[in-house]
């Protein structure tokens, strides 16, 4: 059976499926106020400044929610449904990619079915898919990213390099944790050389456009960073956090949460030599600037201070910490998340969860369970670029869609102090391969 018959299936049984969750009642729930988000009346009021005044997150998200609300009219129902239809669309795009995916790999129909059966019925793909927040997104990108590699590596096609770098490009307008330089390293992992020639030109291109709210942070707010909160985020890390005997007597790290007060937006215009008047927009100063208010550059610029100096007096217990939150991160399912979908938490979908968190031998024994299937799919990648006989474009695919993992989990986790399900989810694209791997051993009969 060719893959769009396949495909076609695998649509009715996704529509279907979703009709049944909905009937649960679980459905988006547009809520703002994450500290990723402006105030919706910022995004519906002056959308164009809001976001060129935007310093705590890259512009994509904030654009795509300013734009939403200005053509359902600040409806958030059907805003809700709207963000349920686009993720539902990019659920059903990760499939397509996952198929795609498994063809490379010589992979038999049952395979190919079996891999998108566990695609539809994956709770992380449910619990994202019905969430607006960004992650949804990130996840398809790396699907699509790792379809196009290897299609570069395979045809050597340049619009395929196109692509490659369109998709780092939303990734970086999109989460600030991917900074324009993994451009940069794509371009190093694509290209043996630095040829001045059509690749490098459009390289180039991308990784202007990569950088340019990064300058502008620099030129409007006196910061050089694709977000202002970094030091805040680094404060989380900090390994007092989670336990007493790393306190120091000062307690300094205790003023680096997300709470900005009116001290901390004075103390950013005289600290930075800015002038009130031109930076007076309500998206920086004010009740609806939130997370956004220009208090957070200073006090993000203090918490950086902070953390260098707990860094230089307990650097191996950071580390430990660090070591600690990895493990943990990766014995939890990426719906053991704070923010949930509507009435997620009272349906059969998540009754499990529910159970085992509720008993401490079943919460160890699942944590002990994901950790090794973790470690195996890690190993099982590594093995498969550096020791197998896979075909090199496939390696080289393997290798630049590893990196960009291991960037984002072991970055993610270093500067990051929670939320860390979101990183494993993101790298999805991984458990896919590794069990189109296994299908295969159990279905080695060709069709």
């Amino acid at each position: 059976m060719n893959n769009k018959k396949l495909l076609l299936i695998i649509l009715i049984l996704f529509i279907i499926s979703r009709i049944i969750v909905h009937l649960f009642g679980i459905y988006p729930n547009l809520l703002f106020g994450y500290w990723q988000t402006l105030h919706y009346k910022l995004l519906s009021d002056d959308l164009i400044r809001s976001l060129i005044y935007l310093h705590s997150e890259p512009i994509l998200w904030n654009l795509l929610l300013g734009l939403s609300l200005k053509i359902f009219k600040q409806d958030h129902q059907l805003m809700s449904y709207f963000f349920y239809f686009y993720h539902f669309i990019l659920s059903f795009l990760i499939i397509y990619y996952s198929i795609q995916i498994a063809d490379f790999f010589k992979s038999t129909f049952k395979v190919k079915f079996l891999l998108s059966i566990f695609l539809i019925f994956s709770p992380n793909l449910v619990y994202y898919e019905n969430w607006i927040f960004y992650s949804h997104s990130t996840c398809f990108l790396f699907f699509q990213l790792t379809y196009f590699l290897l299609q570069f590596f395979k045809k050597n096609e340049f619009k395929y390099e196109v692509l490659i770098y369109l998709n780092l490009l939303l990734l970086t307008l999109l989460w600030k944790l991917f900074h324009p330089l993994i451009i940069f390293l794509f371009f190093i992992l694509l290209h043996k050389n630095f040829k001045f020639n059509k690749s490098f030109l459009i390289f180039l291109l991308f990784f202007i456009i990569s950088i340019t709210p990064i300058i502008k942070n620099k030129i409007i707010f006196g910061f050089f960073s694709n977000g202002s909160l970094i030091g805040l985020n680094l404060a989380q890390t900090i390994p007092s956090k989670i336990d007493s005997r790393f306190f120091d007597n000062d307690k300094k790290f205790n003023d680096c949460t997300f709470s900005i007060t009116k001290e901390d937006e004075n103390n950013y215009f005289i600290e930075f030599s800015k002038n009130r008047n031109e930076l007076n927009h309500p998206s920086l100063i004010g009740e609806l600037s939130e997370k956004n208010n220009l208090g957070g550059i200073y006090k993000s610029k203090k918490c950086i201070l902070i953390f260098v100096d707990y860094i230089k007096k307990h650097p191996l217990l950071w580390l430990e910490s660090r070591f600690i939150n990895i493990l943990i991160s990766h014995g939890k399912l990426a719906i053991d998340h704070g923010y949930s979908p509507l009435n997620w938490n009272k349906v059969k979908l998540s009754f499990l969860v529910n159970f085992i968190k509720s008993n401490i031998f079943l919460k160890y024994f699942q944590a002990t369970l994901l950790i090794m299937y973790m470690l195996t799919i890690y190993i099982f990648i590594i093995y498969k670029i550096l020791f197998s006989s896979e075909k090199n474009y496939i390696k080289k695919s393997f290798i630049c869609i590893f990196s960009l993992y291991c960037y984002l989990l072991f970055v993610g986790h270093l500067f990051n102090g929670w939320e860390q399900e979101r990183f494993l989810y993101t790298g999805f694209v991984l458990q896919v391969i590794f069990i189109n791997f296994i299908l295969k051993k159990l279905f080695k009969k060709n069709e």
